[in-house]
């Protein structure tokens, strides 16, 4: 190799520039993505396939990233370390995988509860005007039909309703087939009492004298509001147990069965045991060859002195 520098004509210094703006790597965004993944397609770094990661989802380039932190935090002195570093950063990297796929799993168990709980009221709403239009001939009664928030919200309505026209016209206007309505012409023990009290009660009403008319209306608005107090309770307990499920059931519920939910711990905390495992190995090499460092120095003082005595 000549030692005499070539003197740099103008048309030299050109093209040398021109040639450099050829060659100053990728520009494009997608070139410095690819780029950026050369530290997965050799050596060991090639253990994380970088195929079975696009598979998964997951960005190459991520890891790329995950592993120079890595190489910064635990600066690697040789080619046993490096290998160490990478070993972690694959551990970590499986580890960080676990965890998406368990914030995955409870957010698509989240969705299929809230979509089955939908689907059962979406079914329990269709049963329930099924049976409403046979009300009219067989009669059931809304209270015997499924339960659904338009079933109770109806009964309360119309228990309501039957309590503002009695506080205003009295027993003047029959509503036993309102009543009849909810609970059925063949009334079970739900609303028998206070469908025959109300018969018994409106057939010689216009008899009695003032007081027991005063008494019997009463009387009815009583029974009236325990059955509205009944249904009011049994719809809050629906609307807890299917629709406004607390937060503490919701998060049980999102639970994986228990065999599922063990093996999914085991092996977090088997990566986690390797992960401490490799760097162990990694502290413990560097202790070696700080001791070993050390010692080479006395060595050699030991055997100056040595020299000098004699």
């Amino acid at each position: 190799m000549s030692l005499v520098k070539k003197k740099v004509t103008p048309k030299s210094l050109l093209a040398a520039r021109t040639n450099g703006r050829k060659a100053r790597g990728p520009r494009t965004e997608l070139g410095k993505r690819n780029s950026s993944l050369n530290a997965l397609k050799d050596g060991t770094y090639a253990q994380v396939s970088l195929a079975h990661m696009q598979a998964l989802g997951e960005d190459p380039a991520d890891f790329v990233k995950h592993l120079a932190d890595l190489r910064q935090a635990f600066d690697p002195q040789d080619g046993v370390e490096r290998v160490l570093v990478a070993g972690i950063a694959q551990l970590y990297w499986r580890l960080f995988r676990l965890q998406r796929g368990e914030a995955g799993f409870l957010a698509s168990r989240k969705r299929s509860l809230q979509t089955e709980r939908e689907w059962r009221a979406h079914l329990a709403r269709r049963a329930h005007a099924h049976t409403f239009q046979n009300c009219a001939t067989a009669v059931k009664g809304q209270a015997n039909s499924p339960d659904c928030p338009d079933k109770f919200t109806e009964i309360l309505e119309i228990l309501n309703s039957v309590r503002q026209l009695h506080l205003r016209d009295g027993f003047i206007k029959d509503q036993s087939k309102t009543l009849k309505l909810i609970f059925g012409v063949d009334a079970s023990c739900l609303g028998i009492n206070l469908i025959s009290a109300y018969e018994t009660w409106r057939s010689d009403f216009e008899k009695q004298s003032p007081e027991d008319q005063e008494f019997r209306s009463q009387y009815f608005l009583k029974a009236l509001d325990e059955e509205i107090r009944y249904f009011e309770r049994e719809f809050e307990v629906y609307l807890q147990r299917e629709v406004q499920v607390p937060g503490e059931m919701s998060d049980a519920q999102l639970l994986p069965p228990t065999e599922d939910l063990d093996r999914i711990i085991r092996y977090e905390s088997h990566l986690e045991r390797l992960i401490e495992h490799k760097q162990q190995q990694l502290y413990g090499r560097r202790r070696e060859k700080a001791t070993v460092n050390i010692q080479r120095p006395l060595e050699a003082s030991s055997r100056q002195r040595e020299s000098y005595e004699q």
